[in-house]
């Protein structure tokens, strides 16, 4: 599927090779699979929050980002408050 160069939205290009009426239901989901993308590649993509107010956005691939969390759980102090984070330890 490649919605480059094409005068359709990408989410009704999405579904034009099955001649489906675009819901709302479908539009979400094609929206959500688009935005996904491929998890082994840049996810570039274009969004409008505003109308005529275009913003180009990247998202690297996940195989790309470098973890940064060492430890699975973290415990600091500010102030007289403490914060705990957990990090991603599925792989652990």
């Amino acid at each position: 599927m490649s919605t480059e160069a094409s005068d359709q939205p990408a989410l009704e290009n999405f579904w034009s090779g099955m001649a489906l009426a675009v819901t709302q239901v479908l539009a979400d989901y094609a929206a959500r699979v688009l935005l996904a993308g491929r998890r082994d590649r840049l996810r570039r993509f274009t969004v409008e929050s505003v109308p005529g107010e275009l913003r180009q956005v990247t998202l690297v691939s996940l195989y790309d980002v470098q973890s940064r969390a060492e430890k699975t759980l973290e415990i600091c102090s500010v102030g007289q408050r403490s914060i705990i984070r957990f990090n991603n330890g599925l792989g652990d």
